[in-house]
Parts: structure tokens; C-alpha cells; sequence
């Protein structure tokens, strides 16, 4: 009797979990799902570390927005911000007002902005339900890419193909990795398994782009423009997220950083290894991850903010860090929030971070001494 009735709860938890597994992918974000299959809960919104190191403000709020996934400053007019809703893109000034609005279409995208012959660009990313696309700052779509497999990820990089312009890798469930050149016509593919998530960049500041990507068996791979495999990563744990950011000393200038455990891993493209490990205070392992350096004041250190977004349990954890890995602020944020950005501060040298939430941006500063 007690053997049945563990089966049927172990029946009934699966049922669930397909369910919810579901409701995810009609949204186009089972990807999400699967990298947040655990609930992770942080506790009561609110600061935990820090108070009063930074001073959080409103930027613009507006339910024209909806869930704010990306904000950028424009690439030629610095004192405009372009933020990225679910909803509408809209720019706004560095005192909020806003500029214009535009309305996108009703679709489960993921939007990041994105450098297009030097002009501010909006790259949906993809999802299984959704194509890849391209919309200028008009709304207007540029281009539209879809396989037969289920897209997970898409980012951007200029010069990949050393032509001056910026090519898109499209990272596949089961399909593989694609390039697409700067229409969104496919230049090559390669065979891989699921592609969770992939970027593209000047690892080692030669000169010389690599792609990125994370595969199914939480492998790290990199590979050259050309598609051809460069190395193969087996990081300490099975890795479904990461992002790639400045590194800040000896061990080279560029690291992949993903969770691990209750800490950030940070690991060296050019030493093939971890060289540090950052402590958070909470389990990380099923978070989205993306990072930000801000730099404060130009006469003192920078300050890398990193946030992880828990899905499930609706929250998300805004920390930042010094460049040597001691925490300076951390904060529990009550949304699932996962728009991260920088712009120019109000003094020269100066940035303030910003951070996308429903239907609002807000921007941490340091306070002036």
C-alpha cells in the first residue's frame, strides 16, 4: 500500500512537472523552464547587503512597457536611452522624459539591443513558438530567421566574418549552431546538440572573434568564425547558462562566468580554467545570468553587478561586486527581472547601471561623498 502510494505521488509530481513544462513552451520560453527546473527561493524583496552604497531611482515608468528586457544607450546620441519592453521599445532622456514610443508585435520574444552599423538595433533572440529577428528603431522588421528546430539563443557581433559588418549565431534545440550574415541569410551550420546559450566576441584581444556556446551536456564550446571547433570545455559543473565579461587581471582579459552552486565561476579562456569563485549567499545553479562593470567614479576602482534571474520563484538577485570579489551591495528583487544595462553618469568618466523591471527602469548610482 505504501509502495502504491509513492508511485502515485511520483506519477502525480511528473504529471505536473510536464504540465508546467508545457505552459512554458507554448510561451516559447521552455528553454527557461529547463534551466529553472528547481524553484529557488530567495526570501522577502528587499537589500541584504550594502545599504546605502548605491541610490536607486526610478529612470522612466510607463505600462506601455511591460516586462523591460534590455536598455542601451544610442550609439550616436549617448544622452538618449533606448529601453527594450515586451511591450513597445521607447526612448527616453537621462531625466526620463520620454522621447518616443513604439509598439511591437504581441509575440513571446526576448529582446536585446544590439549595434548594427554603428545605429541602435533591437535583436529578438528567438524561442521555439518565435523566429529570430531584426527590427529597427522604427519598429520595423529588418529580417526573420526560423529552422526546423526550436531557436534558444541569438546573439550579435560585428566583424565576425571580418566584413565590417555585424553577423548573428543562432544556437538551436537539436538543430545545431548558425551563422547568419547581416540580412539573416544562413552562412554555415553545424551539427551539435541543444545550443542553450552562445555568444560572440574578441576573447583575447587579438583581434580575432570567437563564438561561444553552451551545449547539452554542460559542456563550454568555442569555436572559430569559419565553424570550425576550437576547444572543448568540461567546466567543475554542467553548465546551461552563462555571459561572458571583462576579466581584470593576469589571468586574462576576458572570462566566462556561470553559477556555481552558491557562488559565480569565473573561468579563463586563456588559462583553460576557473581562477575564481565569488560568493553570493544563495543557490545560484538554476539562474539566468547576465553581468555589467560599472565604473563608479573614474577615480576609484570598477564595481561588476551581476544578475541572476530564479523564473520559477518570480525573483531575481541584483549583486554587485568589487574587482577583487568582495560584495558591495546585494539586493532581492520580487520579479523575475532580466534587463540589465549601462550608460554615461552625470560626470565625465562616470556610469549608471540600469535595471529593467515591469513596466519600469531603474538606474543605481553611487551617492557623491
Amino acid at each position: 500500500m505504501s509502495n502504491s502510494r509513492t508511485s502515485i505521488i511520483a506519477a502525480t509530481v511528473f504529471v505536473f512537472a510536464l504540465l508546467i513544462g508545457l505552459v512554458f513552451y507554448l510561451k516559447g520560453n521552455f528553454d527557461k523552464f529547463i534551466a529553472t527546473a528547481t524553484a529557488v527561493h530567495l526570501g522577502q524583496p528587499g537589500v541584504r547587503s550594502g545599504q546605502g552604497f548605491v541610490n536607486p531611482t526610478v529612470l522612466v515608468q510607463d505600462d506601455r512597457l511591460g516586462n523591460v528586457m534590455d536598455a542601451t544607450s544610442d550609439r550616436q546620441n549617448p544622452a538618449l536611452i533606448w529601453v527594450a519592453g515586451k511591450k513597445c521599445m521607447m526612448s527616453v532622456q537621462t531625466d526620463g522624459k520620454i522621447i518616443s514610443v513604439v509598439t511591437l508585435p504581441s509575440a513571446p520574444y526576448h529582446f536585446r539591443w544590439v549595434d548594427v552599423n554603428n545605429k541602435t538595433t533591437l535583436l529578438n533572440t528567438g524561442s521555439w513558438v518565435s523566429p529570430a529577428s531584426l527590427f529597427n528603431a522604427n519598429g520595423q522588421e529588418v529580417w526573420s530567421y526560423s529552422s526546423g528546430s526550436g531557436i534558444n539563443d541569438t546573439t550579435a557581433c560585428y566583424n565576425l566574418l571580418g566584413d565590417s559588418k555585424t553577423e548573428f549565431v543562432v544556437g538551436l534545440n537539436g538543430g545545431g549552431l548558425h551563422l547568419l550574415d547581416a540580412r539573416g541569410h544562413l552562412v554555415w551550420s553545424v551539427s551539435e546538440k541543444n545550443v542553450w546559450h552562445v555568444e560572440a566576441q574578441d576573447l583575447n584581444e587579438d583581434g580575432n572573434i570567437k563564438i561561444v556556446y553552451s551545449n547539452a551536456d554542460g559542456q563550454l564550446v568555442v569555436r572559430n568564425p569559419d565553424s570550425n571547433l576550437l576547444v572543448t570545455y568540461n567546466p567543475p559543473v554542467s553548465v546551461t547558462d552563462f555571459t561572458l565579461t571583462d576579466w581584470i587581471n593576469d589571468n586574462g582579459p576576458t572570462a566566462i562566468v556561470f553559477p556555481n552552486g552558491s557562488k559565480y565561476t569565473f573561468w579563463s579562456i586563456s588559462k583553460s580554467a576557473p581562477v575564481a569563485d565569488w560568493e553570493s549567499g544563495f543557490r545560484l545553479k538554476t539562474g539566468k545570468t547576465r553581468a555589467q562593470w560599472v565604473v563608479w567614479n573614474p577615480e576609484s576602482g570598477k564595481s561588476l553587478a551581476l544578475l541572476t534571474t530564479f523564473a520559477l520563484s518570480h525573483q531575481a538577485l541584483l549583486t554587485i561586486y568589487s574587482e577583487a570579489g568582495e560584495m558591495q551591495y546585494q539586493e532581492v528583487l520580487p520579479e523575475a527581472c532580466e534587463g540589465l544595462g549601462m550608460v554615461d553618469g552625470p560626470t565625465p568618466g562616470s556610469h549608471v547601471l540600469l535595471l529593467g523591471m515591469e513596466n519600469k527602469v531603474i538606474q543605481y548610482q553611487k551617492p557623491i561623498s
